[in-house]
C-alpha cells in the first residue's frame, strides 16, 4: 500500500543512518565503488567501512539455499580523544590519514600510535532500499558527487 519510492530500486541494498533529524542511505552499490567514506551527519563525524566479502543473512528463496555474496558495512564516530580522524583503505587495510594506526572492520586500532584505541560504533541499519525508505520516506541518499563535496570541506 502507498507510494514507492522509486530513487533506487527496491532491493538495493543501503546503509541507513539516522542521527538527530537526519536520514542518510549508502547504496552499497556505492560502497563497493567506496568500501571506506567520511561524512558528515547532522554534525556529527562519521565513518563507514563496506566488507564485500560477507553472506546475505536471507539465505533460502523458494527451496534451494543460495550464497549470496553481498557485503555489509559498519559505522563508527571518527573520533578518538576528542581528535578527528579521516580514513581510507590502503591496499586492503583501512588507516587513519592522521596517525597512519590501521584499523579493523570492528573499529579497532591494530598498530600504529593509536593501537588499542576503538571508534565509537554509530547505531545504523543494512536493510533493503524499501525497507529502509518505509520507515524514513525524506532519506537523503548519497552519492559519489556528495562524496566529492565532503571530501573537499575536509581538505578546506
Amino acid at each position: 500500500m502507498g507510494e514507492i519510492d522509486g530513487r533506487l530500486d527496491a532491493m538495493e541494498r543501503v546503509v541507513g543512518i539516522s542521527i538527530g533529524d537526519t536520514a542518510v542511505a549508502y547504496p552499497f552499490s556505492l560502497l563497493k565503488e567506496r568500501p571506506v567514506i567520511n561524512d558528515t551527519i547532522d554534525g556529527r563525524d562519521i565513518v563507514i567501512i563496506y566488507e564485500g566479502g560477507t553472506l546475505s543473512p536471507f539465505p533460502f528463496y523458494g527451496e534451494e539455499p543460495v550464497s549470496e555474496i553481498v557485503g555489509s558495512a559498519l559505522v563508527f564516530q571518527s573520533i578518538v580523544d576528542q581528535h578527528k580522524l579521516t580514513f581510507k583503505l590502503d591496499g586492503k587495510q583501512v588507516v587513519d590519514e592522521q596517525t597512519k594506526s590501521s584499523w579493523s572492520l570492528l573499529g579497532q586500532a591494530l598498530d600504529g600510535p593509536l593501537e588499542g584505541s576503538r571508534l565509537e560504533p554509530v547505531v545504523h541499519a543494512n536493510h533493503f532500499w524499501f525497507a529502509w525508505a518505509a520507515f524514513y520516506p525524506d532519506t537523503e541518499i548519497r552519492t559519489v558527487d556528495d562524496l566529492w563535496t565532503v571530501a573537499a570541506t575536509l581538505v578546506v
